[in-house]
């Protein structure tokens, strides 16, 4: 058995970094989560977090969501690249998809813990929606 004891952070901002979108199995995205304190208040969903949507090879930011009532995201757009480099990372050295938690003190980004994405879905497979065929075809002919 093992014990890991590590310092405390004092986190500012905290939250969680999907190296594939975990709503539409898009590997070409990450999709980043953020709010101020400690991560625990998202994990147990008693904040609504930003929501930052990243392109993985341009580093673009695809779309932002900020929690309701704020106007600026709690992550700087410097914080936001860094992030997404650090998570690639994660995920080429684990060889899959990862839900990473982090923290961030004083500009610093803590990885906290990595896990594989346990029910992402396949990105091959199409929704419902893209097998929908619409016409404007009398139903007469």
């Amino acid at each position: 058995m093992a014990v890991v004891v590590q310092k405390m952070i004092a986190a500012e901002v905290s939250g969680i970094v999907f190296t594939a979108d975990p709503v539409t199995g898009n590997r070409d995205h990450l999709v980043i989560e953020a709010a101020p304190g400690p991560g625990e208040a998202i994990v147990q969903r008693k904040v609504v977090p930003d929501r930052i949507i990243v392109d993985r090879k341009s580093g673009d930011i695809i779309h932002q969501a900020m929690a309701s009532g704020r106007e600026q995201c709690w992550l700087a757009a410097e914080s936001i690249r860094e992030l997404s480099a650090l998570a690639a990372k994660v995920e080429d050295l684990f060889g899959c998809p990862q839900d990473i938690e982090w923290s961030m003190e004083s500009g610093r980004i803590w990885l906290l813990q990595a896990r594989p994405i346990t029910a992402l879905p396949d990105p091959k497979k199409a929704d419902w929606e893209a097998h929908q065929i619409y016409s404007n075809v009398n139903a007469g002919e």
